[in-house]
């Protein structure tokens, strides 16, 4: 399997999120007042990120049963 880079992946992804997906930064600043530790901070706004793509899968998916 071929190691993920994840800064190009960042950089690519980054402007193509719709809106109703993607992380305000009020969103960030309650993750970082909760949560003290960086890695903490990490693993919760990447908790956040995939809740995020698992709803828009579904959203995705339940078009796609519409048509």
């Amino acid at each position: 399997m071929a190691k993920l880079d994840v800064l190009k992946t960042i950089e690519k992804t980054r402007g193509h999120v719709a809106d109703r997906y993607d992380v305000y930064p009020e969103d960030l600043m309650r993750i970082m007042e909760k949560y003290v530790h960086p890695y903490s901070i990490a693993s919760a706004a990447f908790t956040l990120g995939y809740a995020q793509g698992v709803k828009a899968s579904e959203a995705k998916q339940k078009k796609g049963m519409r048509k």
